[in-house]
């Protein structure tokens, strides 16, 4: 009886090395050494105004492919993207997707870019999301990847906020846009002048008056 495919061992398609669990096709160190060949020819090729693919020269379309390599990539990615949508795998690194069309992972590297600016905090803002049990800050909601969930500055960055980790915090997509550039203080003052209207509007716009009449001077 032959032995099932399954259960050959997969060995690394350049040194032969055995790749276990691994889903590539090579090792770890023969992608790097690919990878540093690669990375060597299209520097060099770029330097030269070389399409990085074919060799030929760039004709302005891209600053690394001239158009015909161009048309072939975007139509690569294009498939690829959209088999992986359909496989519901990320479209980043091929792993299954769980927030949107991204791996968990790769989903806190796009919310580090687009947030802070760079991927290199995703970490940090995983490790935020953990301590926070996956809940909203201010109304203890569940968050869910890609759904509701988002990274909040306790006070904004157009109001003088850093990216520093003690000034983020997650929150639903509902109340980062409610609290828009507001401080915390400045919020919660608004959701509570929000409850107390509606639970006596008119005693509220008493006091209102009351109290703006006070400030005014016009009320001892």
């Amino acid at each position: 009886m032959e032995p099932s495919p399954n259960l050959v061992p997969r060995t690394c398609s350049r040194c032969r090395a055995a790749l276990g669990d691994d889903r590539h096709r090579r090792c770890a160190t023969c992608r790097a050494y690919v990878q540093g060949c690669v990375r060597g020819l299209w520097k060099s090729r770029r330097e030269l105004g070389l399409c990085r693919s074919c060799g030929e020269p760039i004709d302005g379309m891209s600053p690394v492919h001239c158009s015909e390599c161009l048309a072939v990539d975007r139509e690569s990615k294009r498939a690829r993207y959209g088999e992986r949508v359909r496989a519901r795998r990320c479209i980043i690194d091929d792993r299954p997707a769980v927030a949107g069309v991204f791996c968990l992972d790769c989903w806190f590297k796009m919310i580090s870019y687009e947030r802070l600016g760079s991927r290199a905090h995703w970490r940090a803002i995983r490790a935020l999301w953990e301590r926070q049990q996956r809940r909203c800050a201010y109304s203890g909601e569940p968050l869910i990847p890609g759904f509701n969930a988002s990274l909040d500055h306790r006070i904004p960055v157009s109001r003088g906020g850093s990216n520093e980790l003690s000034n983020l915090q997650w929150v639903t997509v509902a109340a980062n846009r409610m609290k828009s550039n507001m401080t915390e203080e400045e919020f919660f003052f608004r959701c509570q002048a929000v409850v107390a209207f509606h639970d006596d509007p008119e005693g509220y716009v008493s006091n209102l008056e009351r109290a703006f009449s006070v400030a005014a001077g016009y009320v001892n």
